[in-house]
């Protein structure tokens, strides 16, 4: 049944592989940010066990730039992702918008 579906969808979107593709590989770094972001609170919570304030302030430093990284790469995933399926599936409509008339 599955593989059916799966077959059916990539018939539909016979000229769009490379779109989707891409999209496919957005969609993984998209669910791959959110494990990282768990483990830098994870990270951020532990840094406020350290003993000095100064350690604490240059450790959350630290990883909140990686947190920025992981926001930017995450934003190019979610526009990419939305971009491509979106080009891919308007392919597919307006190609199913010209066989019924």
């Amino acid at each position: 049944m599955t593989s059916d579906l799966t077959y059916q969808a990539l018939k539909w979107n016979k000229g769009e592989y490379k779109w989707m593709s891409l999209g496919w590989v957005a969609a993984v770094f998209a669910g791959a940010a959110q494990p990282a972001q768990a483990l830098l609170f994870a990270y951020l919570v532990t840094a406020l066990l350290l003993p000095t304030t100064t350690d604490v302030s240059s450790r959350a430093d630290f990883l909140s730039a990686w947190w920025i990284l992981i926001a930017g790469v995450e934003f190019c995933a979610f526009f990419g992702q939305h971009a491509t399926f979106g080009f891919a599936s308007e392919k597919m409509v307006c190609f199913f918008g010209t066989n019924i008339h």
